[in-house]
């Protein structure tokens, strides 16, 4: 490139000007109004809503005040009190979102079109791939069309006799871990695995020995790779295997929560004894009439729900409003972030009484009749809810009932604290320990 001197000034050349106008236009229109844009989205998207009680910091938002760690959880379900309905969360200075932790606004996002929230879910892509949880569109549409018919009850059916055989397994296994705390989440997760690879691929493991390595070279070895096992690390492995993530947690959960409540435990041993007699599996006809496990098992889904939250972008205007908290109809713009709160949800004062209580008898019949469907939203709902959700649900009765009817599950002053936090699902930050006794 030439200059030239005027003035005593070394200047650059028409053409230097140029690709310096050129430059900076490139900049303003792919960066700085794109991200200007947005800022003044998430603000109009707080004025509507409301940011409640709790204020944003200018930088961070609300991300320091509501870490993903179980003091973070239970504040964001404090808003619930001051703020019913909904409320703004800003996830650092220039996203914000409209946020519900109620029935009445749930309802409103979860019964649309909205895609999953981009922003969100662009960074589990290349962990998880572009499958049924990320995708949108046609390519999602498709996606679930073929899985469908996948998780018939014809299909699951014979399912129930593979469940029953890696529990015993696995409650084999436990005979050496009597009356000492220990990790449960291991012994479950490998279970879980064994479990969906013998409904899904046919493919057992002998005894739960061996490692994922292992396993992931044979099932390459076999399938030529055509179920994305091309990465043998251990750690990556598990990403290909995300429903069963949720069966550990909800199993895991369901147990812990069995153990510290032995009256309800108690009680889920005496309606197996009824119903089972002296049979050794719980076959597919007797899971229908296990109501007290049940409700057991959707109790612990109400306070421990295994994803916490869920996010959409609004692909059109939608209009949000719930008469019990005076919400006027509010319409969000096409663009806007939208999401439910689960765990606020579960744990909203204003949905459910007592919800830090653990009581399986919010779960009868009456009581299910006298509050919204979508008061509960373990699986989530509407047309992207958990399409596993029925084989979770059985997978958990089977689990959990065979191992109450072969051990009392208790925890004492010696069994360490667990503590919640949350990733993708909720999880514990130190292990699900618990004990156990022969009956």
């Amino acid at each position: 490139m030439s200059f030239a001197l005027a003035n005593g000034v070394l200047t650059s050349t028409v053409v230097g000007d140029i690709a310096l106008i050129f430059a900076t236009l490139f900049v303003i229109l792919n960066y700085i109004l794109p991200i200007a844009k947005l800022r003044q989205s998430s603000s109009n998207l707080e004025k509507q809503v409301g940011l409640g009680s709790f204020k944003k910091h200018w930088f961070f938002g609300h991300l320091r005040l509501f870490p993903p760690l179980e003091h973070g959880l239970l504040k964001r379900a404090q808003r619930t009190i001051q703020t019913p309905a909904w409320v703004t969360t800003w996830f650092g200075p220039l996203v914000s979102e409209a946020t519900t932790h109620h029935s009445e606004t749930a309802i409103t996002l979860l019964a649309s079109s909205a895609p999953k929230n981009e922003y969100v879910y662009k960074f589990l892509r290349p962990w998880l791939g572009d499958g049924l949880l990320v995708s949108n569109g046609k390519k999602w549409m498709r996606n679930r069309h073929l899985l469908t018919p996948a998780f018939h009850f014809s299909i699951l059916k014979p399912y129930a006799e593979i469940s029953n055989n890696c529990i015993k397994t696995m409650i084999e296994k436990w005979t050496t871990k009597t009356n000492v705390a220990f990790d449960i989440y291991k012994d479950v997760n490998s279970m879980t695995l064994d479990t969906m690879l013998q409904c899904a691929m046919s493919f057992k493991i002998e005894g739960l020995k061996e490692r994922p390595l292992v396993v992931a070279y044979q099932l390459y070895t076999v399938y030529c790779g055509g179920i994305c096992f091309l990465n043998f690390s251990e750690g990556s492995y598990w990403r290909h295997f995300k429903k069963r993530t949720l069966d550990i947690e909800c199993i895991s959960w369901s147990l812990y929560m069995l153990a510290q409540h032995p009256e309800y435990q108690q009680k889920c041993r005496d309606e197996l004894e009824e119903v089972l007699k002296d049979k050794e599996d719980i076959d597919w006809s007797d899971l229908t009439k296990l109501q007290y496990l049940t409700m057991c098992i959707k109790e612990t889904l109400r306070i421990r729900p295994p994803v916490p939250a869920i996010s959409r972008q609004l692909d059109q205007p939608l209009t949000f409003k719930s008469k019990t908290h005076n919400v006027p109809p509010t319409t969000l713009a096409k663009g806007s972030f939208a999401g439910v709160q689960i765990f606020s949800l579960h744990r909203n004062v204003h949905v459910w009484e007592e919800p830090e209580v653990f009581n399986p008898d919010r779960f009868t019949q009456d009581n299910i009749k006298k509050r919204s469907p979508h008061a509960f939203l373990p699986f989530s709902a509407g047309s992207r809810n958990c399409i596993g959700q029925n084989f979770a649900m059985n997978e958990m009765k089977i689990a959990v009932g065979q191992i109450i009817r072969k051990y009392e599950l208790y925890i004492d002053d010696d069994t360490p604290d667990t503590v919640m936090e949350t990733a993708l699902v909720l999880r514990s930050t130190n292990g699900i320990m618990i004990k156990i006794r022969k009956i």
